[in-house]
């Protein structure tokens, strides 16, 4: 039981450093207003925290 937890939350970190990694390529200042640049700092965690979460129940779902 303990395990799972361990090797779940490895994937799931993994997966949020892949996707900070390639979200870093993105340009949000074209999309968003710049005055609003804590927003757009959050919306960019916001979503690669979103990719991450859908990447990792991907490769879970794989292993089981």
């Amino acid at each position: 039981m303990m395990r799972n937890y361990w090797v779940d939350l490895f994937v799931y970190l993994i997966c949020f450093a892949f996707a900070l990694y390639g979200m870093s390529a993105l340009d949000f200042k074209k999309f968003l207003k710049p005055s609003k640049s804590g927003q757009s700092w959050m919306l960019w965690l916001m979503c690669a925290m979103g990719l991450a979460y859908l990447a990792g129940n991907f490769l879970l779902a794989i292993k089981r």
